[in-house]
């Protein structure tokens, strides 16, 4: 056989491996879709969060010019959410957790668990974005907890003042791994924990404040896949009027806690708080 018949043949060879592992992907895509299309709207609801992939947004966004477009989001926009994030072994488990009935139609599935994934290789790669994703949300959700639970600030002057407690809060069990006020491309990110999970904290003192973090959150999610917002209720907005905000917030992914807080006057009691690093 001459060169050019090598080169022939090997293309050929290539042409057909993608031809399969397109058929494989399509095949897998449809089981997907058939286990799902069984899911009620709260199971559906159940797999993201468990899994730690999120809601899909309400909106849509304009790829030309980032203007946004509400939605009302269906069952549809989960199932496709759902088979773009999550492996059919990873909604297998979830329906054998959850007692889904789905042997009907796995019983006839001609797929071996070696041929779920195109390879082997990137069965194992996806299987560990995966975890370490879902490892990564699940230590993040901790750390918010541990806030939420033991974290009482006291009164503050301004958000720097929020800012420092939280900080000498969290430096006793991530001593090494707190860092405030860090530049990124996308603007200074209040707290970042082991250069994985950033804060942004906020004075709920009115609707400007919590409509412009808006933006800086849908920067931040561009730089880390895991941001939160702690928002200081110092009592003057209603809590109606907050969870607005909350819902927006979370809409963008970005998990949100509301604590208690006193804003103090400025003069009156100070206290110098001190931060080594």
């Amino acid at each position: 056989m001459g060169f050019w018949d090598k080169v022939g043949s090997s293309i050929k060879e290539v042409s057909k491996n993608i031809s399969e592992d397109i058929k494989k992907r399509q095949e897998i895509k449809q089981i997907k879709k058939q286990i799902l299309d069984r899911f009620e709207v709260n199971e559906l609801k159940k797999i993201c969060k468990d899994y730690g992939i999120g809601e899909p947004l309400p909106h849509t966004e304009n790829p030309l010019n980032g203007e946004k477009y509400k939605r009302v989001v269906t069952r549809e926009h989960f199932i496709d959410r759902i088979i773009n994030h999550l492996t059919l072994d990873q909604i297998k488990n979830f329906c054998e957790k959850n007692r889904i009935k789905i042997y009907d139609i796995l019983k006839d599935e001609k797929i071996t668990s070696s041929k779920t994934i195109v390879s082997e290789k990137n069965q194992d790669e996806e299987a560990k974005v995966t975890t370490i994703e879902v490892k990564r949300q699940s230590e993040f959700d901790s750390i918010l907890e541990e806030i939420k639970d033991n974290f009482e600030p006291e009164d503050v002057r301004d958000e720097n003042d929020f800012e420092k407690q939280l900080t000498q809060f969290l430096k006793i069990k991530y001593p090494d791994k707190i860092r405030r006020q860090v530049d990124t491309p996308k603007g200074k990110i209040d707290l970042v924990i082991d250069n994985k999970y950033a804060i942004e904290l906020k004075i709920a003192e009115d609707k400007g404040k919590l409509r412009n973090l808006l933006g800086q959150i849908h920067n931040y999610k561009k730089v880390f896949n895991n941001v939160a917002v702690i928002l200081l209720d110092i009592g003057k907005m209603s809590r109606s009027e907050i969870k607005e905000y909350v819902n927006d917030y979370e809409n963008f992914e970005v998990k949100t806690l509301v604590l208690d807080g006193i804003l103090k006057k400025r003069g009156k009691g100070k206290k110098q708080i001190n931060i080594k690093f």
